[in-house]
């Protein structure tokens, strides 16, 4: 489970989803952290706040090294896709090419 800081309180997060939609304005985003839907699993709730374009790709590699980084059975299973291409489809936003982008580069560095 993916943890931060606010105001030294550890903060708790469901999944990456959850993390990277609380925290990609570059502030914590309290509603968006509280909503219940979250401790559902599998759901995308948007954050209120737009991502900051200039360090959310960044955000969402860390958060994604560090769920790996406590999930050995899942990073076992990204190294075991070998050299296969990733892709994010149907979406036609900046993950398209970030995120198969991203899942490459751990899978070569983690």
């Amino acid at each position: 489970m993916l943890e931060t800081r606010k105001s030294g309180e550890k903060i708790k997060f469901e999944s990456v989803e959850h993390a990277y939609q609380t925290l990609k304005s570059g502030t914590f985003d309290d509603i968006t952290f509280s909503n219940p839907k979250w401790k559902q699993g599998g759901v995308k709730i948007r954050g209120r706040f737009k991502a900051d374009s200039k360090t959310n790709v960044a955000l969402m590699r860390k958060l994604m090294a560090q769920s790996f980084k406590q999930n050995p059975k899942a990073l076992m299973a990204l190294k075991a896709t070998g050299r296969t291409e990733f892709t994010h489809q149907p979406d036609k936003s900046i993950w398209a090419k970030e995120f198969p982008k991203i899942l490459s580069d751990l899978r070569r560095n983690l």
